[in-house]
């Protein structure tokens, strides 16, 4: 009865340590990926180095500079390149190699991919302690990657705006404009702006809106500088004014606060969002001057809307 007894338990043994080896590979892989939705570009400014990571990730960057840590994990990266970072797990009894990576899912999505690969030890107890921390950290990459996809799949974050999808609501606009050898001023804005708001006072009709600007440097010493208007109906106009009608169809908006330059960054970011997204512009786009720049001296308090017709 021992004797059968022992038998069973070599053979349950032998069952056991065998199923080690044949349930864990000689080199344990683990991978996931999630789908983003900002274009493949975007993606890389975040992935490939040490200022995107910081911007988005979830966790705790370390004073070196390179260690990233989330949860009780921690992450050492070891490389940035284009295809992505390689990072290696610290802190760790069995530090895993690991790398994430990315590609094109079409124009305006993004697949991302992180892998990790172990060598599995010959000792089946390290073997297991070695697979239950590939589990450990597939957990916690998986958590990652969906932190960085709320991230990346917010518009504001990407692009540094807040962008909508609106509908144009002033199709009458009295515009006036001219060229200069240099960057406009707000004073010389302002004074084309003048003449504008006159001939709608003596023809008897209504602002609809602030005041609109557009800049277009077509050369070295090139700025055309177009002010325009929205009224409430056609008027005569006389000089150098005109009146341009607007379709009343789709347009991107994003409002900024802060002066000519933080103006100029928006002005770039809604052109980027406008391509990202595969949009066609019909007309230039403008700025709406919420803000009276010449009642208001201080340009970090200049409230202005962008605006980029679409269809």
């Amino acid at each position: 009865m021992i004797k059968r007894f022992f038998w069973v338990l070599l053979v349950l043994v032998v069952v056991f340590f065998a199923g080690i080896y044949i349930y864990i590979p000689s080199t344990i892989l683990a991978s996931g990926s999630v789908v983003v939705k900002t274009a493949e570009h975007h993606a890389a400014d975040f992935l490939t180095s040490n200022t995107g990571w910081k911007t988005w990730w979830p966790g705790q960057q370390l004073t070196d500079g390179k260690t990233y840590k989330y949860h009780d994990k921690s992450y050492l990266l070891v490389k940035l390149s284009n295809s992505g970072p390689s990072f290696v797990t610290v802190d760790d009894q069995h530090p895993i190699n690991a790398n994430i990576t990315f590609i094109a899912a079409d124009k305006e999505s993004t697949t991302v991919i992180w892998a990790a690969t172990l060598k599995s030890s010959l000792n089946p107890f390290k073997r297991i302690e070695q697979y239950e921390a590939i589990v450990d950290l597939t957990k916690n990459l998986d958590e990652v990657l969906q932190r960085l996809k709320q991230f990346l799949d917010d518009d504001k974050k990407v692009y540094q705006i807040d962008v909508s999808v609106q509908k144009v609501k002033d199709s009458v606009i009295l515009t006036t404009n001219t060229i200069l050898n240099h960057a406009p001023d707000m004073q010389q804005v302002y004074k084309m702006i003048a003449v504008l708001k006159q001939q709608v006072v003596q023809q008897k009709r209504l602002e609809m809106g602030p005041p609109m600007l557009n800049v277009h440097q077509s050369g070295a010493n090139e700025f055309g500088v177009m002010v325009g208007i929205p009224i409430d109906k056609v008027i005569n106009t006389s000089g150098k004014t005109s009146i341009n009608k607007m379709v009343l169809g789709n347009i991107l908006v994003a409002e900024v606060k802060g002066g000519p330059n933080t103006v100029q960054s928006a002005i770039n970011s809604l052109d980027t969002y406008r391509k990202d997204h595969s949009l066609v512009s019909p007309a230039m786009p403008y700025q709406s001057l919420i803000t009276n720049r010449m009642t208001e001296q201080d340009t970090s308090k200049w409230i202005t809307k962008i605006y980029c017709p679409i269809f």
